[in-house]
């Protein structure tokens, strides 16, 4: 008989910032249960499930704590093994965040966390890391593991090949272990995995998740699709010549319109913000056909300005105001 599945939820980065959270009453120590809770879903997490910058200092000012009572909070977690830190370039992992419950929806997923994994800083702690986490993806596809070594891993010398790291004997379950059958996250993936992710889709998570707009990776795929269904639609003479530029043009509405809309006292969920990506990439889109015919139109006229190429002493007719009866000129 099989076991039964433990339940999870899901909860908002933003929720340690929404207003109504911030007037809520606060422990006036830091707990170690605490801080473990903000690791995992703090607005300081990044892309890459359980690998991302930590700033004690900055932690300690968010909470009014000091940075010692953070500090010994966090040792709390590093001699559980719940948490590993380097203090020299503030890197923290949480080696079990990458199970099931944060488990990629596809390898296009994975693949997405390349820009990120290049930022993350070189040190002994993101080389543990990238074994743990490679031999993670491995358990739900070689597919997987696979999109992580092309995003992330050095190349191994010609003719050899490296054996997947095996897992750690001991890590805490704060997570439970994957099931026999593959969880709804898996299935997902695996379909759109088989269905195939068109080049658009993957260009605007790349430059998405370049630009920095946080997002859940599964929702930020299935916006990436949205889009990419209308740009597949433009015809080649009215695409953009720089695509990632108008991406990145997109995302910065989207941060513009999130800060307004926190000036007017309303919060943004992440959900909201790639709603607003959706909606403008659209509008944009809708519109391109008929803004390239008019930028054709101009470079052929030369922005308005009329010459001939057999007369080079050509010149413009001085315009004249029509005239009007009864008004002297």
């Amino acid at each position: 008989m099989a076991s039964a599945k433990r339940r999870y939820r899901n909860i908002e980065c933003g929720m340690w910032d929404s207003p109504d959270f911030l007037s809520l009453s606060a422990p006036k120590k830091p707990t170690a249960q605490w801080l473990w809770l903000y690791l995992l879903t703090g607005p300081c997490t990044g892309i890459i499930p359980g690998l991302f910058r930590f700033s004690i200092a900055e932690t300690a000012e968010r909470f009014g704590w000091s940075a010692k009572e953070i500090s010994s909070c966090l040792d709390e977690l590093v001699k559980k093994n719940m948490a590993r830190f380097d203090p020299a370039t503030r890197l923290i992992w949480l080696p079990n965040a990458l199970k099931d419950r944060n488990a990629p929806a596809s390898p296009n997923v994975v693949r997405s966390w390349r820009a990120a994994w290049i930022e993350v800083p070189e040190c002994e702690l993101k080389a543990q890391a990238a074994e743990i986490i490679e031999a993670t993806l491995a358990t739900f596809g070689e597919g997987f593991a696979k999109a992580f070594r092309e995003g992330s891993a050095k190349p191994s010398p010609k003719g050899t090949r490296k054996d997947p790291p095996t897992l750690p004997e001991r890590i805490p379950e704060t997570f439970p272990k994957g099931s026999a059958e593959p969880s709804p996250i898996q299935e997902s993936g695996i379909r759109k995995q088989e269905a195939g992710v068109s080049p658009h889709a993957r260009r605007v998570v790349e430059v998405v998740t370049e630009e920095g707009l946080a997002a859940d990776a599964t929702a930020l795929l299935d916006a990436a699709e949205k889009i990419a269904r209308k740009l597949d639609s433009l015809e080649p003479e009215a695409m953009w010549s720089d695509l990632d530029a108008e991406i990145a043009g997109w995302v910065s509405h989207v941060r513009k319109q999130r800060e307004d809309a926190r000036g007017r006292g309303q919060h943004w969920t992440s959900e909201r913000e790639l709603e607003e990506l959706v909606s403008k990439a659209q509008t944009r889109i809708r519109f391109r056909p008929k803004d390239a015919k008019m930028e054709r139109s101009r470079r052929q006229s030369g922005f308005g300005q009329r010459f001939r190429d057999d007369d080079s002493d050509y010149e413009p007719r001085a315009l004249t105001a029509p005239r009007i009866d009864g008004v002297r000129s």
